[in-house]
């Protein structure tokens, strides 16, 4: 966005890369997250199915009978709706 912006007031192509160095630089960037970034607390690994579900419940407004509630459980391993 910053490379576009100078383009255009300066009427010359300029190098994104090159102004990303430069922000850089001068300290103007958000340091990159790395790969192994901290998770948040009591986040754990699921390793097989049937060991974890994730359940969520909703109202849905039905025309018939009025307020219903859906109530969907789902397998953290395989993704699917268990229940």
């Amino acid at each position: 966005m910053v490379a576009a912006i100078a383009a255009q007031q300066l009427g010359v192509p300029v190098n994104r890369k090159r102004v990303q160095r430069i922000m850089r630089a001068h300290k103007l960037l958000q340091p990159v997250r790395s790969l192994d970034r901290r998770r948040r607390p009591g986040f754990f690994r699921v390793t097989r199915p049937d060991e974890s579900w994730h359940m969520d419940m909703t109202k849905v407004r039905t025309a018939q009978h009025g307020w219903v509630y859906l109530h969907a459980t789902v397998d953290c391993c395989t993704r699917e709706l268990v229940g």
